[in-house]
């Protein structure tokens, strides 16, 4: 379902705010239709986030053989660990004898890798590919960052339509330019390999497994491989969502822990306990949802199970960064962290940060792994502990601009010594 954002504002919006409520939103699907406005659809339009129904759970079954059955730890073994020692060995050393870097740099450039190779492109190991790939997953951020503030803030943003065309038009150009440096030639790489398995040359299993891979075998009717909807599937879903959330989680969970070993010292030698750690990743992912709001449009009249009632036609802003702080749910401190938190039965300790229902992100085992504690994100807070990492007295963190809420805020700059 598409709209225009200003006339989707000009209407009444329902918010939802509460835990239970936004989670039952979630979940109703067939009543509560993803909204997609029209300005982005070149850009999001057909991804698997933004479909409904039938074609939805086709698209998912078919991009979670990129995660399940033990693919994503594959993938963390053979990519993101060795580009995260690739980035920590990188890092320059001052006349103190010290390493510095800024750890949202590291940790964006070593994530670039892991997602590259879950498209499926060439190993982008040198200086100059990945920061090819951090300029367009840069403007991918912006275009997104502005949608978040245009969702969030009243009154209207002054000129935020015409700021997200400018938006659109510059990931549009960065977009052709992937396109030609890294996925066509990938894709080519991709059918010349199916083709040899076809000639029986190599095993199936010799096929790699990454997206294009699925999309050069046709596995999925309408997912052509040579129109644009997988070149949108990559750079908006796993481009932006294997990179631009996670590093703002590991930043964040590194911010809380030093703030948590100075209030509870006694914590710092379980440092290395990825239980602990796996509790602090889920804590940080519960305060820090990468989305204000999920929005949806009624298809019929809906009322929820606390009495808020939706009418056909009508827009919802299901809040789950709010809800996730729900103190009905979580305790009297649920605005605060607190890796220690006792969670009810049937809650996720990272409450909705990935969703629920349908729509739940397909990446979660990427980022969390099957046990919670094997997970990309607990792997890179793990390491980076390991090797010492602090935040540099001297020189001051950043969050990016134009994000009020505090909850919602990601770091532009984040410097760190490597004691």
């Amino acid at each position: 379902m598409t709209t225009d954002i200003a006339a989707a504002a000009a209407e009444e919006m329902v918010e939802v705010t509460t835990f239970a409520e936004v989670s039952e939103g979630l979940r109703a699907e067939s009543k509560l239709a993803v909204v997609l406005d029209d300005h982005s659809r070149p850009i999001r339009a057909g991804t698997v986030l933004r479909l409904d129904g039938k074609e939805h759970t086709r698209r998912r079954r078919l991009l979670n053989r990129l995660v399940f059955r033990g693919e994503h730890a594959r993938f963390r073994r053979a990519i993101l660990g060795p580009a995260l020692e690739r980035q920590l060995a990188a890092a320059p050393r001052a006349p103190d004898g010290l390493a510095r870097a800024d750890l949202v740099e590291l940790c964006m450039r070593s994530l670039l890798e892991h997602v590259a190779a879950l498209i499926g492109l060439d190993p982008v190991v040198t200086r100059e590919r990945i920061d090819e790939l951090a300029r367009l997953q840069a403007d991918v951020e912006g275009f997104l960052r502005l949608g978040t503030q245009l969702k969030a803030a009243a009154p209207p943003l002054p000129d935020g339509d015409a700021g997200l065309r400018r938006a659109i038009a510059r990931l549009e150009v960065g977009k052709r330019e992937f396109a030609e440096r890294f996925f066509r030639p990938a894709l080519a790489d991709r059918r010349r390999a199916i083709a040899r398995h076809e000639a029986g040359e190599i095993a199936e299993s010799d096929l790699p497994n990454d997206l294009l891979t699925l999309v050069a075998l046709h596995l999925e009717p309408g997912f052509d491989e040579d129109g644009d909807l997988p070149l949108r599937e990559a750079v908006t879903d796993f481009l932006h969502a294997g990179t631009g959330t996670s590093v703002g989680a590991i930043v964040h969970a590194m911010e809380h822990l030093a703030l948590w070993f100075e209030r509870r010292p006694e914590d710092r030698a379980r440092a290395g306990d990825v239980e602990f750690l796996h509790a602090v990743v889920n804590e940080t992912l519960r305060l820090h949802s990468a989305n204000p709001a999920e929005v949806r449009r009624a298809v019929e009249d809906v009322r929820l199970s606390g009495g808020t009632t939706i009418r056909a036609g009508q827009y919802v802003a299901l809040r789950t960064g709010v809800a996730n702080r729900d103190a009905s749910v979580f305790g009297r401190d649920a605005a605060e962290f607190d890796p220690r938190r006792t969670i009810p039965p049937g809650v996720s300790r990272y409450g909705l940060a990935f969703g629920a229902g349908p729509h739940m992100c397909y990446g979660v085992p990427v980022a969390l792994g099957d046990e919670g504690t094997d997970g990309s994100l607990v792997l890179v807070v793990k390491r980076l502990l390991e090797a010492g990492v602090r935040k540099d007295a001297d020189r001051p963190a950043r969050y990016s601009p134009g994000i009020a809420y505090a909850d919602l805020r990601g770091w532009e700059s984040y410097p760190v010594v490597l004691t």
